[in-house]
């Protein structure tokens, strides 16, 4: 039978004891830590999402009041009460709201919806009123909505207001802004999450205007119902395909909004877990969506708690090599003692045994030499 010494009884002991603790403390301490962390990504994904809203929204109400100081404009009102002046003018009036290029267009409509004047020429001449943005105005509201130009074929953001007469007594035309995609889009390409995600603004009915996947725009997060494709296909996007992605339960979330929420499903598309967080922009018919895989953001969870746990089991080796080092110094004084009692025991002549402890082991030496004394 294997016989141990006390020094590796004691050491394998506390060595058992030790690991096991520390094992059992940094399991613990992962889940906890990954469980914590997840829930603090969410947070972070959400208020994320609930920043970039306001952000936009910031652009969206500049973008409303542009199109409503134009209307406002005494030559702008002069020229659609009169349908003439100096059109050079009323152009600089337009241009002159341009600032830092942010928008592509500003036209003025008649109540038909032709566009008399425009700074892109080639929107004279014809008829917007089938747009949403349009009919809103000519109610007297302020109208934004989002889609592709059916002369520029390009993507843009549509602020119209309504042109009173100089009486304000009835609404005489429609001024329009167009702003340019990127003045909205370049927000959303600034934030990082240290894991692969993907940022997405939506109008009302779930389609994608902007995606950091771009396969994605033009596509909405599920199907939809013919009365939406409808309003999509004759007024926003004239006849595109509208591909569906498997987003149920973020599109129910956009229709039915309520407040800023992030959820968990399950992507049947993709195959995959997904995170997705929704905020609304202002009072603005858009929402920016968030997206990441579940596993991405548990991956990046484990790679920061990963140094943290190799640390534990580095001072666990420390440690056990620390508590070697002290029971090798304490139990030296034993092996003094077991060596000079085993020549007692041999009935050799031995001097006294000298040990200064200045605890237990000394008085039993103490003992050990008044016995041998005798």
């Amino acid at each position: 039978m294997l016989k141990l010494t006390l020094f590796q009884k004691l050491f394998i002991s506390i060595l058992s004891v030790t690991v096991a603790c520390g094992i059992t403390t940094a399991t613990l301490t992962y889940q906890r830590a990954k469980r914590d962390m997840f829930q603090r990504d969410k947070e972070v994904f959400l208020k994320t999402t609930i920043d970039l809203s306001r952000e936009i929204n910031n652009l969206l109400t500049y973008g409303r009041s542009v199109s409503q100081m134009l209307a406002a404009h005494s030559r702008v009102k002069d020229y659609m009460s009169l349908r003439s002046g100096d059109t050079v003018q009323i152009l600089k009036v337009l241009e002159d709201h341009n600032i830092n290029k942010m928008f592509s267009a500003f036209y003025l409509v008649d109540m038909e919806g032709f566009t008399l004047l425009s700074t892109d020429a080639s929107f004279v001449g014809h008829n917007f009123g089938f747009r949403n943005y349009f009919n809103t105005a000519v109610k007297g509201g302020a109208g934004v909505d989002a889609g592709v130009g059916t002369i520029s074929r390009r993507m843009g953001y549509y602020f119209s207001y309504p042109i009173y007469s100089n009486d304000n007594s009835k609404i005489i035309g429609v001024a329009v802004a167009k702003m340019e995609p990127q003045t909205i889009h370049a927000n959303l390409e600034v934030s990082d999450f240290g894991f692969d995600s993907n940022k997405m603004i939506t109008n009302d009915n779930g389609v994608i205007l902007f995606s950091e996947k771009p396969e994605r725009v033009f596509w909405s997060l599920a199907p939809l119902t013919d009365e939406q494709m409808k309003i999509e296909q004759e007024t926003r996007f004239i006849n595109r395909k509208i591909e569906a992605l498997t987003y149920e339960q973020v599109q129910a979330e956009v229709i039915n909004y309520n407040n800023p929420t992030v959820i968990e499903f399950y992507d049947k598309g993709d195959k995959n877990e997904e995170i997705v967080a929704t905020s609304k922009v202002g009072d603005f018919p858009f929402f920016i969506v968030i997206e990441a895989e579940r596993d991405m953001v548990l991956k990046h969870i484990t790679d920061q708690i990963t140094p943290i746990v190799l640390f534990v089991f580095i001072a666990i080796v420390f440690e056990m090599i620390l508590i070697g080092i002290l029971l090798y110094i304490f139990l030296k004084p034993i092996e003094k003692i077991r060596s000079h009692t085993q020549r007692l025991a041999k009935k050799e002549r031995a001097v006294s045994l000298e040990l200064k402890t200045g605890d237990e082991l000394e008085d039993i030496v103490d003992s050990i030499n008044k016995i041998a004394n005798r």
